[in-house]
């Protein structure tokens, strides 16, 4: 698992493959206290494997991550070949429309960063 995040261009990525540990999550919303109030996000994530949460604890960590970034979120693209993750990134945004969502496979990860890099955060 690896977490990036480029506070000047707002810029979040991070890697999935396999569990999601607890302390993941919480390296990964580490991230947060670098954030102006007001600063919106493009998030960028790349997911290999989904293996699924190792916890209860690391579930409710993810949950209350996703929960606290959303109002902050322009752009959100997933890199990924497992399909029921694509629908589900899709499904996401019928339900808030206000964030682009977005969906490309993994040999497409450098074509997906590239085009989330060229979208203002505050589009």
């Amino acid at each position: 698992m690896r977490v990036d995040f480029d506070a000047k261009e707002s810029l979040l990525v991070y890697t999935i493959d396999g569990v999601i540990e607890r302390l993941f999550m919480l390296e990964l919303g580490a991230f947060q206290s670098k954030l102006l109030p007001d600063q919106k996000l493009r998030v960028l994530v790349i997911v290999p494997q989904f293996g699924g949460y190792k916890s209860f604890g690391a579930a409710k960590a993810a949950f209350l991550f996703d929960s606290k970034m959303l109002r902050r979120l322009t752009h959100y693209v997933m890199v990924t070949d497992i399909r029921w993750l694509k629908y589900l990134v899709k499904m996401f945004g019928l339900f808030f429309p206000k964030i682009e969502f977005t969906t490309f496979g993994l040999e497409q990860k450098e074509v997906a960063l590239k085009r989330l890099k060229k979208q203002k955060p505050s589009e």
